[in-house]
Protein backbone atom coordinates (compact mmCIF):
# COMPACT_ATOMS: atom_id res chain seq x y z
CA UNK A 1 0.00 0.00 0.00
CA UNK A 2 1.37 3.60 -0.81
CA UNK A 3 0.86 6.72 -0.59
CA UNK A 4 -0.98 6.90 -4.17
CA UNK A 5 -3.52 3.75 -3.28
CA UNK A 6 -4.72 5.65 -0.18
CA UNK A 7 -4.95 9.04 -1.99
CA UNK A 8 -7.17 7.06 -4.37
CA UNK A 9 -9.30 5.48 -1.67
CA UNK A 10 -10.02 9.30 0.38
CA UNK A 11 -11.05 10.72 -3.08
CA UNK A 12 -13.45 7.52 -3.88
CA UNK A 13 -14.53 8.15 -0.35
CA UNK A 14 -15.59 12.15 -0.34
CA UNK A 15 -17.05 11.51 -4.19
CA UNK A 16 -19.39 8.88 -3.10
CA UNK A 17 -20.28 11.25 0.03
CA UNK A 18 -20.62 14.26 -2.55
CA UNK A 19 -22.89 11.69 -5.41
CA UNK A 20 -24.93 10.95 -1.85
CA UNK A 21 -25.28 14.91 -1.08
CA UNK A 22 -26.00 15.78 -4.14
CA UNK A 23 -28.89 13.00 -4.51
CA UNK A 24 -30.66 14.31 -1.21
CA UNK A 25 -30.74 17.27 -2.78
CA UNK A 26 -33.48 16.76 -4.81
CA UNK A 27 -35.82 14.12 -2.09
CA UNK A 28 -38.96 15.00 -1.89
CA UNK A 29 -41.25 13.92 1.08
CA UNK A 30 -44.78 13.87 0.64
CA UNK A 31 -48.04 13.33 2.17
CA UNK A 32 -49.12 9.55 0.70
CA UNK A 33 -52.32 8.11 1.52
CA UNK A 34 -53.55 4.98 4.22
CA UNK A 35 -51.37 7.95 6.89
CA UNK A 36 -47.80 6.93 5.05
CA UNK A 37 -45.03 9.29 4.07
CA UNK A 38 -43.92 9.28 0.30
CA UNK A 39 -39.97 9.96 -0.30
CA UNK A 40 -38.66 10.89 -3.93
CA UNK A 41 -35.33 11.33 -5.31
CA UNK A 42 -34.39 11.66 -8.74
CA UNK A 43 -30.95 9.97 -9.23
CA UNK A 44 -28.15 11.35 -11.94
CA UNK A 45 -29.40 8.70 -14.42
CA UNK A 46 -33.28 10.10 -14.12
CA UNK A 47 -34.04 6.85 -12.19
CA UNK A 48 -36.56 7.84 -9.41
CA UNK A 49 -36.36 6.04 -6.25
CA UNK A 50 -39.43 6.12 -3.92
CA UNK A 51 -40.17 4.32 -0.69
CA UNK A 52 -42.79 4.61 1.83
CA UNK A 53 -43.38 4.10 5.21
CA UNK A 54 -45.78 5.42 8.30
CA UNK A 55 -43.21 7.80 9.69
CA UNK A 56 -41.36 10.61 8.34
CA UNK A 57 -37.73 9.92 9.78
CA UNK A 58 -38.47 6.22 8.97
CA UNK A 59 -39.00 6.97 5.12
CA UNK A 60 -36.01 8.94 5.71
CA UNK A 61 -34.10 6.27 7.06
CA UNK A 62 -35.34 3.66 4.36
CA UNK A 63 -34.18 6.36 1.22
CA UNK A 64 -30.84 6.31 2.12
CA UNK A 65 -30.35 2.58 2.28
CA UNK A 66 -31.79 2.93 -1.11
CA UNK A 67 -29.55 5.62 -2.13
CA UNK A 68 -26.86 3.77 -0.79
CA UNK A 69 -27.12 0.87 -2.70
CA UNK A 70 -27.73 3.17 -6.27
CA UNK A 71 -24.55 5.34 -5.71
CA UNK A 72 -22.09 1.87 -4.30
CA UNK A 73 -20.91 -0.17 -7.52
CA UNK A 74 -19.56 -2.46 -5.08
CA UNK A 75 -22.36 -2.77 -2.78
CA UNK A 76 -24.28 -3.45 -5.80
CA UNK A 77 -21.85 -6.42 -7.15
CA UNK A 78 -21.83 -7.98 -3.85
CA UNK A 79 -25.79 -8.22 -3.25
CA UNK A 80 -25.41 -9.87 -7.17
CA UNK A 81 -22.89 -12.19 -6.45
CA UNK A 82 -24.14 -13.62 -2.76
CA UNK A 83 -27.07 -15.46 -2.34
CA UNK A 84 -30.35 -13.20 -1.34
CA UNK A 85 -30.25 -14.94 2.00
CA UNK A 86 -31.96 -11.68 3.51
CA UNK A 87 -35.19 -10.34 3.07
CA UNK A 88 -36.20 -6.83 2.67
CA UNK A 89 -38.31 -7.17 5.50
CA UNK A 90 -34.85 -8.32 7.23
CA UNK A 91 -33.26 -5.78 6.44
CA UNK A 92 -35.82 -2.69 7.08
CA UNK A 93 -35.95 -4.35 10.45
CA UNK A 94 -32.46 -3.78 10.63
CA UNK A 95 -32.87 -0.22 9.54
CA UNK A 96 -35.41 0.50 12.10
CA UNK A 97 -33.53 -1.02 14.88
CA UNK A 98 -30.60 1.23 13.84
CA UNK A 99 -32.45 4.35 13.57
CA UNK A 100 -34.48 3.84 16.66
CA UNK A 101 -31.37 3.35 18.56
CA UNK A 102 -29.16 6.31 17.25
CA UNK A 103 -32.27 8.77 17.70
CA UNK A 104 -32.09 8.39 21.57
CA UNK A 105 -29.01 9.91 21.14
CA UNK A 106 -29.85 12.90 18.89
CA UNK A 107 -28.81 16.30 20.23
CA UNK A 108 -31.91 18.69 20.48
CA UNK A 109 -32.05 21.59 18.21
CA UNK A 110 -33.26 25.26 18.91
CA UNK A 111 -36.13 27.14 17.51
CA UNK A 112 -36.54 30.77 17.82
CA UNK A 113 -39.98 31.43 18.50
CA UNK A 114 -40.78 35.14 17.71
CA UNK A 115 -44.22 35.75 19.39
CA UNK A 116 -45.50 38.29 21.87
CA UNK A 117 -44.88 38.94 25.27
CA UNK A 118 -48.12 37.13 26.14
CA UNK A 119 -47.77 33.75 24.83
CA UNK A 120 -44.45 33.66 26.44
CA UNK A 121 -45.72 34.96 29.89
CA UNK A 122 -48.86 32.73 29.82
CA UNK A 123 -46.71 29.73 29.59
CA UNK A 124 -44.29 30.65 32.05
CA UNK A 125 -47.70 30.72 34.42
CA UNK A 126 -49.07 27.30 33.56
CA UNK A 127 -45.50 26.12 34.05
CA UNK A 128 -45.91 27.25 37.34
CA UNK A 129 -49.23 26.10 37.62
CA UNK A 130 -48.16 22.68 37.28
CA UNK A 131 -44.74 22.50 38.82
CA UNK A 132 -42.74 22.05 35.10
CA UNK A 133 -39.96 24.25 33.43
CA UNK A 134 -40.89 27.02 31.22
CA UNK A 135 -38.56 25.31 28.32
CA UNK A 136 -40.04 21.50 29.28
CA UNK A 137 -44.30 22.76 28.83
CA UNK A 138 -42.85 24.13 25.71
CA UNK A 139 -41.29 21.37 24.72
CA UNK A 140 -44.56 19.74 25.24
CA UNK A 141 -46.99 22.12 23.98
CA UNK A 142 -45.31 22.47 20.98
CA UNK A 143 -44.77 18.13 20.36
CA UNK A 144 -48.69 18.03 20.98
CA UNK A 145 -49.75 20.76 18.41
CA UNK A 146 -47.22 19.47 16.04
CA UNK A 147 -48.28 15.87 16.13
CA UNK A 148 -52.26 16.71 16.11
CA UNK A 149 -51.68 19.21 12.95
CA UNK A 150 -49.22 15.91 11.38
CA UNK A 151 -52.73 13.86 12.41
CA UNK A 152 -55.11 15.99 10.82
CA UNK A 153 -53.61 16.56 7.78
CA UNK A 154 -54.60 13.38 6.73
CA UNK A 155 -57.75 14.41 6.27
CA UNK A 156 -58.36 18.14 6.51
CA UNK A 157 -56.39 20.59 4.48
CA UNK A 158 -52.51 21.74 5.89
CA UNK A 159 -53.16 25.80 5.18
CA UNK A 160 -56.46 25.80 6.70
CA UNK A 161 -55.27 24.08 9.45
CA UNK A 162 -52.44 25.97 10.23
CA UNK A 163 -54.40 28.70 9.78
CA UNK A 164 -56.76 27.91 12.38
CA UNK A 165 -53.73 27.59 14.88
CA UNK A 166 -52.76 31.11 13.82
CA UNK A 167 -56.06 32.66 14.86
CA UNK A 168 -55.57 31.34 18.06
CA UNK A 169 -51.78 32.76 18.06
CA UNK A 170 -53.82 35.88 17.69
CA UNK A 171 -55.06 35.85 20.85
CA UNK A 172 -51.74 36.38 22.46
CA UNK A 173 -50.52 39.07 20.36
CA UNK A 174 -49.44 42.60 21.71
CA UNK A 175 -47.50 45.38 20.98
CA UNK A 176 -44.46 44.04 22.14
CA UNK A 177 -42.92 40.19 20.96
CA UNK A 178 -39.16 39.00 21.19
CA UNK A 179 -37.81 35.56 20.04
CA UNK A 180 -37.48 32.83 22.66
CA UNK A 181 -35.76 29.85 21.87
CA UNK A 182 -37.75 26.14 22.24
CA UNK A 183 -35.62 22.78 22.21
CA UNK A 184 -36.56 19.84 20.17
CA UNK A 185 -35.58 16.63 19.93
CA UNK A 186 -33.85 16.65 16.46
CA UNK A 187 -36.10 14.17 14.36
CA UNK A 188 -38.95 16.59 15.37
CA UNK A 189 -37.20 19.40 14.65
CA UNK A 190 -36.59 18.21 11.17
CA UNK A 191 -40.43 17.38 11.02
CA UNK A 192 -41.35 21.21 11.96
CA UNK A 193 -38.86 21.94 9.49
CA UNK A 194 -39.92 20.45 6.61
CA UNK A 195 -43.92 21.54 7.10
CA UNK A 196 -42.73 25.26 7.49
CA UNK A 197 -40.95 24.33 3.87
CA UNK A 198 -43.67 22.36 2.75
CA UNK A 199 -46.38 24.79 3.36
CA UNK A 200 -44.56 28.32 2.73
CA UNK A 201 -44.05 29.44 6.03
CA UNK A 202 -41.48 30.41 8.62
CA UNK A 203 -40.12 27.71 11.16
CA UNK A 204 -41.34 30.29 13.95
CA UNK A 205 -44.79 30.66 12.68
CA UNK A 206 -45.25 26.46 12.68
CA UNK A 207 -44.16 26.40 16.14
CA UNK A 208 -45.79 29.57 17.58
CA UNK A 209 -49.13 28.21 15.92
CA UNK A 210 -48.27 24.46 17.61
CA UNK A 211 -47.87 26.08 20.79
CA UNK A 212 -50.89 28.25 21.17
CA UNK A 213 -52.97 25.78 19.70
CA UNK A 214 -51.92 23.07 22.54
CA UNK A 215 -52.67 25.78 25.32
CA UNK A 216 -56.39 24.75 24.42
CA UNK A 217 -55.41 21.30 25.35
CA UNK A 218 -54.13 21.72 28.57
CA UNK A 219 -55.77 21.33 31.83
CA UNK A 220 -57.35 24.37 33.53
CA UNK A 221 -55.45 25.24 36.72
CA UNK A 222 -57.27 26.73 39.89
CA UNK A 223 -55.13 30.04 39.17
CA UNK A 224 -56.65 30.21 35.19
CA UNK A 225 -60.42 29.21 36.72
CA UNK A 226 -59.90 32.08 39.92
CA UNK A 227 -58.06 34.45 37.58
CA UNK A 228 -61.05 34.31 34.83
CA UNK A 229 -64.07 34.68 37.10
CA UNK A 230 -62.72 37.39 38.39
CA UNK A 231 -62.76 39.39 35.61
CA UNK A 232 -65.94 38.42 34.29
CA UNK A 233 -67.77 39.16 37.44
CA UNK A 234 -67.12 43.28 36.85
CA UNK A 235 -69.12 43.35 33.41
CA UNK A 236 -72.65 44.10 34.48
CA UNK A 237 -74.78 46.52 33.61
CA UNK A 238 -72.96 49.14 31.01
CA UNK A 239 -69.94 47.32 31.15
CA UNK A 240 -71.45 44.43 30.00
CA UNK A 241 -73.65 46.43 27.30
CA UNK A 242 -70.24 47.46 25.86
CA UNK A 243 -68.84 43.83 26.25
CA UNK A 244 -71.75 42.91 23.98
CA UNK A 245 -70.75 45.95 21.10
CA UNK A 246 -67.08 44.60 21.57
CA UNK A 247 -67.40 41.71 20.68
CA UNK A 248 -70.05 42.00 17.59
CA UNK A 249 -73.57 41.11 18.98
CA UNK A 250 -74.50 44.87 19.79
CA UNK A 251 -75.65 46.71 22.46
CA UNK A 252 -79.51 45.49 22.87
CA UNK A 253 -78.49 42.02 22.94
CA UNK A 254 -76.20 42.23 26.18
CA UNK A 255 -78.59 39.78 27.91
CA UNK A 256 -77.79 36.94 25.42
CA UNK A 257 -74.01 37.67 26.64
CA UNK A 258 -74.76 37.65 29.53
CA UNK A 259 -76.47 34.29 29.71
CA UNK A 260 -73.31 33.09 28.08
CA UNK A 261 -70.97 34.34 30.70
CA UNK A 262 -72.98 32.92 33.70
CA UNK A 263 -73.10 29.47 31.56
CA UNK A 264 -77.61 29.13 31.21
CA UNK A 265 -76.74 29.61 27.51
CA UNK A 266 -74.30 27.43 25.41
CA UNK A 267 -71.58 29.71 23.92
CA UNK A 268 -71.15 29.87 20.22
CA UNK A 269 -67.87 28.95 18.76
CA UNK A 270 -67.50 32.34 16.99
CA UNK A 271 -68.33 34.31 19.88
CA UNK A 272 -66.43 32.32 22.08
CA UNK A 273 -63.32 33.11 19.65
CA UNK A 274 -64.20 36.78 20.08
CA UNK A 275 -64.15 36.82 23.66
CA UNK A 276 -60.53 34.93 23.97
CA UNK A 277 -59.90 38.08 21.28
CA UNK A 278 -60.85 40.68 23.95
CA UNK A 279 -59.63 38.82 26.93
CA UNK A 280 -56.27 37.14 25.45
CA UNK A 281 -57.50 34.03 26.89
CA UNK A 282 -57.39 30.89 25.15
CA UNK A 283 -60.86 29.77 24.29
CA UNK A 284 -60.98 26.31 26.52
CA UNK A 285 -60.42 28.73 29.90
CA UNK A 286 -63.54 30.70 28.49
CA UNK A 287 -65.49 27.74 28.16
CA UNK A 288 -64.25 26.20 31.35
CA UNK A 289 -65.80 29.31 33.29
CA UNK A 290 -68.85 29.10 31.62
CA UNK A 291 -69.67 25.77 32.29
CA UNK A 292 -68.17 26.03 36.27
CA UNK A 293 -69.96 29.19 36.66
CA UNK A 294 -73.23 27.28 35.68
CA UNK A 295 -72.50 24.08 37.88
CA UNK A 296 -71.87 26.50 40.98
CA UNK A 297 -74.99 28.21 40.38
CA UNK A 298 -77.08 29.09 43.46
CA UNK A 299 -80.61 27.79 43.35
CA UNK A 300 -82.65 30.58 44.64
CA UNK A 301 -85.42 30.19 47.41
CA UNK A 302 -89.29 29.91 46.67
CA UNK A 303 -92.46 29.85 48.79
CA UNK A 304 -94.50 26.47 47.61
CA UNK A 305 -97.09 28.23 45.89
CA UNK A 306 -94.53 29.40 43.35
CA UNK A 307 -92.08 26.87 41.66
CA UNK A 308 -90.04 29.24 39.05
CA UNK A 309 -88.43 27.03 35.83
CA UNK A 310 -84.70 26.04 36.68
CA UNK A 311 -83.05 24.20 33.80
CA UNK A 312 -80.74 21.38 34.62
CA UNK A 313 -78.84 22.49 32.12
CA UNK A 314 -77.60 25.33 29.62
CA UNK A 315 -79.92 25.75 26.73
CA UNK A 316 -78.31 26.41 23.26
CA UNK A 317 -77.28 29.78 21.39
CA UNK A 318 -80.26 29.15 18.75
CA UNK A 319 -83.22 28.48 21.23
CA UNK A 320 -81.95 31.34 23.22
CA UNK A 321 -81.84 33.25 19.96
CA UNK A 322 -85.18 32.40 19.07
CA UNK A 323 -86.47 33.43 22.07
CA UNK A 324 -86.22 36.63 21.64
CA UNK A 325 -88.85 39.00 20.11
CA UNK A 326 -86.58 40.15 17.03
CA UNK A 327 -86.27 40.54 13.38
CA UNK A 328 -86.14 38.21 10.96
CA UNK A 329 -82.59 39.98 9.47
CA UNK A 330 -81.34 40.50 13.23
CA UNK A 331 -82.19 36.67 14.19
CA UNK A 332 -79.81 35.67 11.08
CA UNK A 333 -76.96 37.69 11.95
CA UNK A 334 -77.16 36.36 15.53
CA UNK A 335 -77.27 32.94 14.12
CA UNK A 336 -74.29 32.88 12.18
CA UNK A 337 -72.29 33.46 15.38
CA UNK A 338 -72.88 29.17 15.63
Amino acid sequence: MNDISLSEGKALLAGWINSCASIAESAQFLCGSQHEFVCKVELPSKQILEVRADRVEMAAALMFFEIQKAVSPALIKDESQSPKTTSNATIERHIVENFESSTTKLRKETIGVSASDGLRLYIQNLASDFAKQEGQLARELLTKGFEEFEERMYTESPSEILNEYQSELDIFQGDKSHQWMVRLDRHLFIRVKMTAKNQGRSLSQIAAGCLAHALNEQPISTRQRSEVAKMLEKFKGPKMRALSEAVGLGEKFSSLLSGVIVGRTVAPPKLVKSLALHFKVPSSVLVDSFQHSFENTVVPAFKADCKPTINAQPISWEVAVKALNISEAEMTRLLKFL
